[in-house]
């Protein structure tokens, strides 16, 4: 087997875009950020508007990310289809989980889960 070196390199251009794309990026956000006054409550929880679907989705959007799905494929692939049990039984416990702390979320004004730890 050989091995193959793959060198990258940016030119001055290269560099130019990034930078212009990043300052770009840096004056787009201060000049939104300026015009909308929002506080905390109105970021973490949406002003309080959001029925609790939407908050409930979100909850369970938060714990699924990339690396669950490569993990799991992974995790399949060597140890076998067992492990998409979790998979196919998360459901169940993330319903109970969001039928349990989702009203206490709702009531009390909490946004996160450590906020949650240090009240109990």
């Amino acid at each position: 087997m050989t091995e193959t070196s793959a060198s990258v390199s940016l030119n001055a251009l290269d560099l130019t875009v990034a930078v212009i794309y990043l300052v770009g990026t840096v004056v787009v956000g201060f000049a939104v950020g300026r015009k909308q006054k929002t506080t905390s409550d109105q970021y973490f929880m949406g002003g309080r508007t959001l029925p609790w679907y939407v908050v409930a989705t979100s909850m369970v959007a938060t714990v699924i990310a990339t690396e669950h799905f490569v993990a799991q494929v992974g995790a399949a692939y060597a140890r076998g289809i067992v492990i998409a049990a979790f998979g196919w039984n998360v459901w169940i416990v993330y319903t109970l989980l969001i039928w349990i702390f989702l009203p206490y979320y709702m009531r009390t004004g909490l946004y996160t889960m450590p906020e949650f730890l240090e009240r109990r």
